[in-house]
């Protein structure tokens, strides 16, 4: 049987004692780089830059929908006919399953309670 002996600069843990592993220096805490506030500018300011922003953000948009792979006319019918055909088969299927509850539990209770059906 074969025994592991810690050597001195090994972590306790990793040699297979102690609880917890060594902790690991935090650097960086003390004398820290904060980043620097924004300088309070006037009201105007503010506007002027907010307004810069979003018409920057408006132009990566406009640049970003003419790089989309738009569906052809007879893709988007066929596509708007699935979706349709979908939803009325979804319908369907939960109107039929309304009906069915329906008599299920009016069954029951007039099975429970005969007075309640009349």
């Amino acid at each position: 049987m074969a025994r592991t002996v810690a050597k001195k600069g090994d972590n306790a843990a990793s040699a297979g004692g102690g609880d917890k592993p060594a902790k690991k220096p935090n650097p960086g805490v003390k004398g820290a780089v904060q980043p620097k506030p924004e300088t309070d500018g006037t009201a105007t300011e503010r506007a002027q830059d907010w307004f810069t922003e979003f018409q920057k953000y408006l132009k990566s948009v406009q640049a970003e929908t003419k790089r989309v792979s738009w569906p052809t006319r007879d893709q988007l019918k066929a596509y708007t006919l699935v979706v349709l055909g979908t939803l009325l088969v979804v319908t369907l299927f939960l109107f039929i399953c309304d009906l069915l509850f329906t008599h299920v539990f009016g069954w029951l209770i007039n099975m429970m309670h005969p007075s309640l059906g009349k």
